[in-house]
C-alpha cells in the first residue's frame, strides 16, 4: 500500500478505544484483548510489551517499512503504553483476510523456563491426544516446553516454516453473498498440517482469483529479496511474527 499521513503520538485523536471490530477477530487469530481502535477507525492501538515501540522506530528506518503497518507512535490508555498501528482493514468492504504465522518455532526459551510439570497442560494434551503422553507424564504432568513444542507440531509450523493463524475469504459469487462467506479461525486451524490441507485453505482464500494469486506471489519474491538485503532482518529474531494478507 502507499505512504500514510500520521499525526503524531501525543495529537492522535482517539476514540473511548472501542474494541477491535469483529473482522479482526473472525477475519485472522490478533489478540483482540489486547487492541483498541482509534476514533477515525485508521489506527489500532495495542498494548506495547516495552519491546515494540524500538524495534518499530527502527524498522521505519530500513527498507523493510513498505512490508509492514505504518508506526504511529504511541499512546496512553488508562495508564498502560500501547503502539498505534495503521490499520490495513480501514475503509475495505468485506476485505479477503490471511493471517499466516511464520516460523518452524513459534515462542521464545523464556516463555518456557519452568520446569515444573503441571497437571491442567497434561489434560490440554488429552483432550487433542489422547495417546501422545508418555506413562510418566500421565502421572505426573508435563511441562510448558513439552506442551508448546507438541502443540507446534500439530500444525504446519514445525515442518513447514508456517501455519495459518485465521483466514477469511468468500466464494465464487464474491463478497456479496453471506452464505458464501468462509472464515477459519485460529481453533479451526491447528491441525491443518498436510500440504493438501494447505493447498485447499489457499484455493478457499484465493477463490479461484488468479490475478490476485499473481499479485501475492510477486509481493512474496519482492519481501523475499527485502529481507535477504536487510541487514536489521539478519540481526534479529522474529519469532512469532506473521504475515497479514489483506
Amino acid at each position: 500500500g502507499g505512504e500514510v499521513q500520521v499525526e503524531s503520538a501525543n495529537q492522535a485523536t482517539l476514540s473511548s478505544h472501542e474494541s477491535v471490530p469483529e473482522i479482526f477477530t473472525a477475519g485472522c487469530a490478533g489478540h483482540s484483548s489486547s487492541m483498541r481502535i482509534s476514533e477515525k477507525g485508521d489506527f489500532i492501538l495495542k498494548l506495547s510489551t516495552g519491546q515494540e515501540r524500538p524495534r518499530l522506530e527502527e524498522l521505519m528506518q530500513t527498507n523493510l517499512r513498505r512490508f509492514i503497518p505504518q508506526y504511529g507512535g504511541t499512546s496512553t490508555v488508562n495508564g498502560e503504553e500501547h503502539v498505534l498501528l495503521q490499520n490495513l482493514l480501514f475503509g475495505a468492504q468485506r476485505p479477503y483476510v490471511m493471517d499466516l504465522k511464520m516460523g518452524t518455532r513459534t515462542f521464545k526459551d523464556s516463555e518456557c523456563s519452568s520446569l515444573k510439570p503441571r497437571k491442567d497442560l497434561l489434560d490440554k494434551m488429552l483432550e487433542i491426544d489422547p495417546n501422545e503422553p508418555t506413562e510418566e507424564e500421565r502421572r505426573v504432568g508435563i511441562t510448558k516446553l513439552r506442551y508448546m513444542t507438541f502443540r507446534e507440531k500439530l500444525s504446519s509450523s514445525a515442518s513447514m516454516g508456517f501455519r495459518f493463524d485465521g483466514v477469511r475469504a468468500f466464494g465464487p459469487s464474491g463478497p456479496e453473498q453471506d452464505a458464501d462467506v468462509f472464515v477459519l479461525q485460529k481453533k479451526d486451524t491447528t491441525k491443518i498440517a498436510t500440504r493438501e490441507q494447505i493447498q485447499s485453505c489457499l484455493r478457499r482464500y484465493l477463490s479461484g482469483r488468479p490475478d490476485v494469486q499473481a499479485e501475492l506471489l510477486a509481493r512474496l519474491v519482492e519481501l523475499r529479496d527485502a529481507l535477504r538485503g536487510s541487514d536489521w532482518f539478519a540481526s534479529h529474531d522474529m519469532i512469532g511474527s506473521s504475515l497479514l494478507f489483506v
